[in-house]
């Protein structure tokens, strides 16, 4: 349904010009919800507004449905109201002026050639506020509207015409903690409702795990990865996808040696203390650790020593609900987080034993972390295993 080749888009500033985004490219299949995340900055807000027209790239393509959209090579760019889309801004866009049916109502109003009749307008504006539970609020002016109900009043207004493609710029960040939880899983249930793809933009890492079929990561105008969700988070390419989906403890350290099952015994910078870890890492090679606060736990016993597990001391105890976290101090100044089920079974200052669960622990080589993968060797694949990522895990590059 969407098709983005090899797009670029600078911008001119007084202190020259900036790349936002760099030869950008991913595909979107039919009925599919994709998600571009990335922190602010990375350029996924401009890959949004050049895919709806809103912005003209300087070069690449983009196609719809099949149907070419944009060719910088050409000099081909489709306007924005010929474009089979529907948009969600991120402030909604409601006009304040117009009342919940008048805001839905209005793109078939100015619809041109063919606009619908008066009674073909008002069957189509009840079905979709029937679809987002805004149906009892047609004739409510728009200042009255809770933030939660905007965001609706917004998707019924970007689906009114039946688009091809709907696009959402972070469409749940201006909402409070627990109503974005539940416009999560609404959002979720219509576009599989109404079968339509979806390409949305976000900093949020778990509105896009549960949110979307598939997953781009974005650094400094490029995708660095993409995929499943799962996978992703499973198996990142390098450090910084690693860091920005879910928390991660980095930890220094240098292969010792590999064991004969293919393992390699690594030594932690500072502490001296040893783990065993999946890495095809060489003998002497700087690498770094990363451990997930959910795949460690605390040993009951602190002095019993194994490749699986490393001292430490707790330094603070948070309760957060169902779980607790723990940061605990090790050897050496490093520090690590541990996510445990409540209640808290140590305490401020205890020593404990930190057990690693090695088959989720994730070596990358230390000399690679200040780059991001080269877009071009992973554009439009899920895994080449031509190309050599800085990721050192051997069986997370199969």
């Amino acid at each position: 349904m969407l098709k983005v080749t090899g797009l670029s888009k600078a911008f001119a500033l007084d202190e020259g010009a900036v790349r936002a985004v760099d030869s950008v490219g991913f595909e979107v299949a039919q009925a599919q919800c994709f998600a571009l995340l990335g922190p602010s900055g990375c350029g996924k807000t401009t890959v949004l507004r050049c895919i709806a027209g809103l912005e003209q790239p300087d070069a690449g393509t983009i196609e719809i449905g099949g149907r070419l959209v944009t060719d910088t090579a050409r000099n081909a760019f489709m306007p924005v109201h010929e474009r089979p889309i529907g948009m969600v801004f991120q402030s909604y866009a409601i006009w304040p002026h117009l009342d919940v049916f008048e805001n839905v109502a209005f793109p078939l109003r100015v619809q041109r050639p063919a606009r619908p009749s008066r009674e073909d307008i008002e069957r189509r504006v009840m079905e979709a506020l029937a679809l987002v539970g805004m149906e009892a609020m047609a004739r409510r002016p728009a200042p009255r509207l809770s933030g939660g109900q905007q965001q609706r009043v917004a998707l019924a207004r970007a689906i009114i015409r039946k688009p091809a493609l709907l696009l959402l710029d972070e469409p749940l960040s201006n909402l409070d903690a627990r109503l974005r939880e539940t416009m999560r899983r609404e959002l979720s249930g219509l576009i599989r409702q109404i079968g339509i793809t979806a390409l949305f933009v976000t900093h949020d890492q778990v509105e896009a795990l549960s949110l979307a079929d598939r997953v781009a990561v974005m650094n400094e105008g490029r995708v660095v990865q993409q995929g499943a969700p799962a996978d992703v988070y499973d198996r990142p390419r390098n450090l910084f996808v690693a860091r920005f989906l879910g928390a991660a403890n980095v930890l220094s350290g240098r292969v010792e040696a590999r064991e004969d099952d293919g393992k390699a015994r690594i030594v932690l910078d500072g502490s001296g203390h040893r783990m065993l870890l999946d890495s095809d890492g060489r003998p002497g090679e700087p690498v770094d650790v990363v451990l997930r606060p959910e795949n460690l736990a605390l040993m009951s016993d602190p002095f019993i020593e194994s490749t699986s597990s490393i001292p430490g001391r707790v330094a603070s105890v948070s309760f957060q609900g169902g779980n607790v976290e723990y940061e605990i101090d090790l050897e050496g100044g490093s520090r690590l987080r541990v996510h445990a089920r409540a209640p808290a079974r140590a305490q401020a200052d205890q020593a404990v034993r930190i057990l690693i669960d090695a088959a989720r622990g994730m070596v990358f080589k230390a000399t690679d972390m200040s780059r991001t993968v080269d877009p071009a060797a992973f554009r439009n694949t899920d895994d080449d295993p031509s190309q050599v990522p800085p990721y050192l895990g051997t069986d997370r590059r199969r």
